[in-house]
């Protein structure tokens, strides 16, 4: 039986909402477990995408991101994209999109860069 990322997606969504409590007791118990290992691995994704962070600030310091994304037209849950991270300053280096259309364009990204 095959079965699709919708039904995946759904049935994910529905566990965590029914057991979110367990959940999070979980999440606790795996912080605390493995908390220095947590934090390296936070500090080092800080490290690697420090340009990366700096745009996100400068984006929403200066507030980059439009009333409504480029691709759908919503006007709700909005991101800046940026095309360039080298160039954050540069509010035509990135685009705004919602949080589905930004998903999309990475999912894009990322299989473009596979094939």
């Amino acid at each position: 039986m095959v079965v699709s990322r919708e039904y995946n997606a759904i049935r994910n969504h529905l566990y965590t909402r029914e057991n979110k409590d367990q959940i999070n007791k979980r999440k606790r118990e795996r912080y605390q477990r493995d908390r220095e290992h947590i934090l390296k691995q936070h500090k080092r994704y800080r490290e690697a995408n420090k340009l990366k962070r700096i745009a996100q600030r400068y984006a929403l310091q200066h507030k980059f991101i439009d009333d409504k994304c480029a691709m759908c037209k919503a006007t709700d849950r909005l991101n800046f994209h940026h095309i360039d991270y080298v160039d954050y300053k540069n509010p035509d280096c990135g685009i705004t999109l919602c949080v589905d259309c930004h998903k999309k364009d990475h999912r894009t990204v990322i299989i473009s860069n596979v094939n």
